[in-house]
């Protein structure tokens, strides 16, 4: 993954750093879900007891981190990540904007600013 293309990216979006969620379906439900880092063996046990993740006390919160977004990037991982932006009633809301980074006001058109970037997908095989 190049550097610059990162570095784009993290410029365009702006998340918590401290976690972030994965899409998970099961049986005819699907939704995202936050990720938590915890020993497996521990966790094992834990359900050995028929108690599940959400009791399971020794978890805490995966930080979003480069190499989580370059899964994400490469079609590895996904996640709602720019989807968001688009959606009309988040950006109503106020809850999801692209911002001026010397500013920090969001850019009144979303859809225009968007369509104004361009980079080549070859900087995601670099």
């Amino acid at each position: 993954m190049n550097s610059d293309f990162l570095r784009l990216y993290r410029s365009l979006f702006h998340w918590r750093e401290d976690l972030y969620a994965y899409r998970r379906e099961k049986e005819k439900k699907s939704g995202y879900y936050p990720t938590y880092q915890f020993d497996r063996n521990s966790f094992r046990k834990h359900q050995a007891k028929g108690r599940n993740l959400a009791n399971f006390e020794e978890k805490t919160l995966a930080p979003l981190t480069d190499s989580v977004i370059i899964r994400h990037l490469k079609g590895k991982w996904f996640w709602n990540l720019i989807a968001l932006p688009l959606q009309w009633k988040s950006v109503q809301e106020g809850n999801s904007d692209f911002l001026n980074p010397q500013t920090f006001i969001p850019y009144s058109d979303q859809r225009t600013f968007l369509s104004t970037i361009k980079f080549s997908l070859t900087l995601l095989e670099t």
